[in-house]
């Protein structure tokens, strides 16, 4: 499986009258962009707005945010959610780079985690999209519709916008292009390493009909293996719920990026096991085991890291798939934000109190930041 993707930069944007690419600018005719998302009936009216690096604004309440990317050669965006369920993470995607599409959520809570972006104050250093040009899509949704119906209008408005801009002015050649296969490294005895990566924890649930995973809301998810390019592909976006990393993090997932960097030259990159935390003891033994057991023995590992998704549950699961992995000889790195934040005061920091994990990497404090 290879996935090239065609980048084209952004460094500016304003508005015109037509949708397209001018030495850097992304041209963007609001009208037609509007109307686009109007198609959308869920959606009453859609205030568009441009923010852009240096400005002095703050966003809230976000929803999501989304980079521009649009499949060529015929291919499926977002499969599952848009289109039907064909396989993410191969054939050419064309991508915006510097462009980022923000859609609001006129029902959320702004002051509810991961719901504000500050583009000028202090916490401008602590997100990437202080620098990136970005699309403000302010949607009015249709009266009468239940919670679950808003948030479905929301995902889809995210998702389209970010595709109309990529289709409309991602055209011609691009100025670099990214591919990403996990072609068999030429020194056979690179360790393989494979990455656990938990998409989100059913301590929140996902609701009926959410996408997370190829349209899929992952309620009944078993730990399963997926090529790397499928994340980077649009197989999985954020879900509802302001916790995690948003679509535009996982389009340009750090870990796999970094896996793939290194891939050939340190590590050979073996895969990746996607996984749930859960709230039963019968559901995390049996989570653990088949993770375990795929990374040992499917991908033949000798190393992995893992990261969660959030405190408490997700804290339990990664460190108990890491001690099982570590007892199988795979030695393994978890990446987590404080630990100490995951109960009170340094009860968290006991969830990861196994001797055979000896390698945690703390990122940051409590909570999460649009990174």
């Amino acid at each position: 499986m290879q996935l090239e993707l065609l980048i084209y930069p952004v460094t500016a944007v304003r508005w015109g009258d037509a949708t397209r690419l001018e030495d850097g600018t992304l041209v963007i005719e609001r009208e037609a962009l509007a109307r686009h998302l109007l198609e959308d009936r869920r959606l009453a009216e859609v205030e568009l707005a441009l923010a852009q690096p240096g400005e002095r604004c703050c966003i809230a309440p976000v929803f999501d945010v989304v980079e521009p990317r649009a499949k060529r050669d015929g291919g499926v965006d977002f499969p599952g959610v848009l289109g039907p369920i064909v396989s993410a993470g191969q054939g050419q995607t064309a991508v915006l780079r510097g462009a980022a599409v923000i859609v609001l959520d006129p029902e959320g809570n702004p002051r509810s985690q991961n719901a504000v972006l500050d583009l000028s104050g202090p916490a401008a250093a602590l997100t990437r999209y202080a620098a990136t040009q970005n699309v403000v899509v302010i949607p009015r949704l249709a009266p009468g519709l239940d919670r679950l119906s808003q948030l479905a209008a929301l995902r889809h408005a995210s998702l389209r916008a970010a595709v109309y801009l990529a289709r409309a002015a991602a055209v011609g050649a691009p100025a670099a292009r990214e591919v990403y296969a996990l072609t068999p490294p030429a020194d056979p005895s690179l360790p393989r390493v494979a990455y656990v990566y938990q998409l989100l924890s059913h301590q929140y649930p996902t609701q009926p009909g959410e996408p997370v995973l190829y349209g899929d809301n992952v309620r009944h998810l078993l730990p399963t293996i997926l090529h790397p390019n499928e994340v980077l592909d649009g197989a999985v976006v954020r879900n509802y719920r302001a916790f995690g990393m948003e679509t535009y993090s996982i389009q340009n997932h750090p870990v796999i990026t970094e896996l793939y960097r290194r891939h050939g030259q340190t590590l050979d990159f073996a895969g990746v096991v996607v996984t749930v935390a859960h709230n039963t003891l019968e559901e995390r033994e049996r989570a653990v085991t088949l993770a375990a057991n795929l990374v040992a023995y499917t991908l033949r590992a000798a190393g992995a890291v893992l990261t969660k998704s959030g405190g408490g549950a997700p804290h339990v699961d990664m460190a108990q798939v890491a001690q099982r992995l570590e007892r199988l000889g795979v030695r393994t790195v978890l990446l987590a934000w404080d630990a100490s934040s995951a109960g009170a005061g340094d009860e968290g920091a006991a969830l990861f109190n196994y001797p055979e994990l000896d390698a945690i990497v703390n990122y940051g404090s409590n909570g999460f930041t649009f990174a």
